[in-house]
């Protein structure tokens, strides 16, 4: 959903075949010194807080009820993506557990033993997450990179550094980490971090299909008590967070990556999407430019590039900007048996970004290829979440002009959504081009007629 898919940035497949998986247990004493030079950011249980800040009901002593890998996929060698085996075959599970314990707040009398779950895995883009489950009935989470091309240091470092501010500066539950290591030459031999495993299921779907009609305006309240939170945390730039290499400075803006490379950060939302826009192009270039399509390509970044302007608020172009998880949705959001939001997941890539882009999130985007039937479900949602967001403001008070509310009920969250897309490629990149010509200039626009008609703004794209 973000404004940084890449078109040209592949992941290279990796080769070889492993073993199946299996189960990983160790026990440590206390006079064994196995491990290495991993950075700790806080021992389990010395800060007297729960595990994910102090939010809830469960700390490292009082574990939660359900071992989270039970929403987690099988581990299948025919299914699961050869980089994930890898790590599963080549990683060093006794090293992990033997930290795990060195941390745990009993792992120093040495009768407590950890197992690493190698049957199960969740995972993301570029992150995979095995279950470290202790004799106690606790239980944390390996948060794995896969081996991506990616500045390890930076990303982990600026994901841990966010998670940080927001654990302190909100109510939102986010895992709290022990300890990490980004190098690739770890005794581990991969980046990890070691983190609280939050109370709470995964959803299977969108929340307005997986979430009981009932309880979608509990939730859309919850998600817009977070949203409102989380659009206090501002930042004059645009860019990720920072708090230095030992996580020991102040918060501050850095670039953020595209495509492999940094840019930013900038001071207007209309520069990000230009930057962004920029950095797409040279990608398109380098992997199209000699494609007999390559016009057709062209034309999909010449759409872009006309949208921009339609995108960006003129009243909040210059900010304060807000903090953005990027992918609060279904996929990373962890509720109990009565909806209540119990952890938010995942925030590698968050960053602080532009207000239209803060105010896209993945369970209020209907499907273009739909009927209206079949997306009225998520109309519904979005309603919910306008209304609950409508309210807080009501209730705290509202310091932006338009409304964060009035930007999510508008039709520019579909458009910046529908321009992020055009990143993809194949013939998504087409279809998702066409939605957003048709969402600036109305249903009846085409490719051989937009360019030759008279064109009129889309009401619905007219910032007021």
């Amino acid at each position: 959903m973000s404004a940084t898919t890449s078109r040209g940035c592949k992941r290279a497949a990796e080769d070889g075949e492993v073993p199946p998986a299996k189960r990983t247990r160790t026990r440590t004493h206390p006079q064994q010194d196995p491990h290495g030079d991993e950075r700790v950011l806080a021992e389990a249980g010395e800060t007297g807080r729960p595990a994910h800040g102090g939010r809830g009901p469960y700390g490292p002593t009082a574990p939660p009820p359900r071992a989270p890998s039970e929403d987690w996929s099988p581990i299948d060698p025919a299914t699961v993506p050869r980089a994930i085996m890898r790590i599963l075959s080549a990683a060093n599970w006794r090293f992990v557990c033997d930290l795990a314990l060195k941390h745990h707040p009993s792992g120093s009398d040495g009768t407590l033993t950890c197992t690493a779950n190698l049957e199960r895995v969740a995972r993301g883009g570029f992150n995979m997450a095995i279950e470290l489950s202790f004799s106690d009935g606790s239980f944390w989470v390996a948060r794995i990179s896969d081996g991506h091309e990616l500045d390890h240091q930076t990303e982990m470092l600026s994901e841990i550094a966010t998670m940080r501010l927001v654990a302190t500066k909100t109510s939102i539950p986010v895992p709290q980490v022990y300890c990490y290591d980004h190098r690739q030459n770890n005794p581990f031999g991969f980046p990890y971090m070691l983190m609280s495993a939050l109370p709470g299921r995964m959803l299977k779907g969108p929340l307005a299909f997986s979430v009981p009609k009932s309880f979608q305006p509990k939730i859309a309240s919850q998600m817009a008590d977070h949203i409102q939170q989380l659009s206090r945390i501002t930042f004059s730039e645009i860019g990720q967070i920072w708090a230095g290499s030992e996580l020991d400075e102040d918060p501050h803006i850095i670039p953020f990556p595209v495509c492999g490379e940094d840019i930013g950060p900038f001071n207007s939302s209309a520069a990000y999407f230009r930057g962004v826009q920029q950095k797409l192009d040279e990608a398109l270039i380098e992997e199209y430019g000699d494609d007999p399509d390559w016009p057709q390509w062209l034309r999909l970044s010449k759409i872009q590039a006309e949208a921009i302007p339609l995108l960006v608020c003129p009243k909040l172009r210059r900010g304060p900007f807000p903090l953005w998880h990027r992918d609060f949705h279904f996929k990373n959001i962890l509720v109990d048996d009565e909806y209540n939001i119990t952890g938010v997941l995942d925030w590698t890539g968050a960053r602080v970004a532009p207000w239209e882009d803060f105010a896209v999130y993945g369970d209020i985007l209907t499907f273009a290829g739909n009927s209206d039937d079949e997306n009225q479900p998520i109309l519904n949602f979005r309603a919910a979440l306008v209304a609950a967001l409508r309210k807080v403001e009501g209730e705290q008070g509202c310091r932006l002009t338009p409304p964060l509310s009035d930007i999510l009920a508008s039709g520019h969250v579909d458009a910046v959504s529908a321009w992020a897309e055009v990143a993809r490629t194949g013939e998504q990149a087409s279809g998702h081009a066409l939605h957003l010509l048709r969402l600036m200039y109305g249903a009846e626009t085409t490719f051989d007629n937009y360019r030759g008609r008279q064109r009129k703004l889309s009401r619905r794209l007219v910032w007021h």
